[in-house]
């Protein structure tokens, strides 16, 4: 199904829960563990929190709805303010991947208690399509920023596992041309190829736990 007609369908307004809670701790994620690292720009600039008006990035919105790609406001660092420079950017570069895997495993918790101690009514089903949402865009996110692709988490992470001259020779591949390399694969799909595997893997995960602790076979 084309994403226009997922667009318009009516219950893609089950999905926008999920959206908003994906973005938000993602880069809330970011601000807390810059801020636990030593650096305290992201706190000074109100980020260090799980409101999403302070996160969300208008354009970042709609990409992430049309296109299944986007992203929220950039969290302001200051690497130089780091107590271990390596490590600090290390931990704040994998902080927003990790919080999405841990908020989607947490969804499928949550759905699997909800399936055991509420009854099967029309809106327990609503909620339970809501927190699918969730799983789903936290999902995209944590495997999306995990590609090593400027200015995405994934890269930054590559980084620092690069020699000192060909980590110099990958930060020149700026955020602008990487930005032109995402928005290819998502015209030519190829970005679904490679992300839907292992966004697949990550739902069932998800879904799989909520199976278990209701006892489904």
């Amino acid at each position: 199904m084309s994403w226009i007609n997922s667009i318009i369908r009516p219950d893609f307004i089950f999905m926008i829960p999920g959206l908003l809670i994906g973005l938000t701790v993602h880069e809330f994620a970011h601000a807390w563990v810059a801020y636990r690292c030593g650096d305290p720009t992201a706190y000074w600039n109100g980020r260090v929190t799980l409101n999403p008006l302070a996160h969300v990035d208008p354009v970042g919105l709609i990409c992430l709805v049309f296109f299944r790609f986007g992203w929220g406001r950039p969290v302001p660092v200051n690497p130089s303010n780091f107590r271990h420079y390596r490590n600090g950017q290390l931990a704040v570069s994998l902080a927003g991947i990790i919080s999405n895997v841990i908020v989607l495993l947490l969804t499928g918790i949550l759905m699997g208690v909800l399936y055991l101690i509420l009854p099967h009514t029309i809106p327990v089903n609503y909620l339970m399509r809501v927190l699918d949402g969730v799983v789903v865009y936290n999902a995209s996110l944590a495997v999306f920023n995990l590609l090593p692709i400027p200015p995405l988490d994934g890269s930054k992470v590559l980084m620092q596992f690069l020699p000192y001259h060909m980590a110099r020779i990958y930060r020149d591949f700026n955020s602008s041309m990487g930005m032109l390399v995402l928005m290819f694969l998502s015209v030519t799909r190829l970005l679904n190829q490679i992300m839907g595997p292992p966004i697949y893997l990550l739902y069932l995960a998800a879904i799989r736990l909520a199976d278990l602790i209701a006892f489904r076979r």
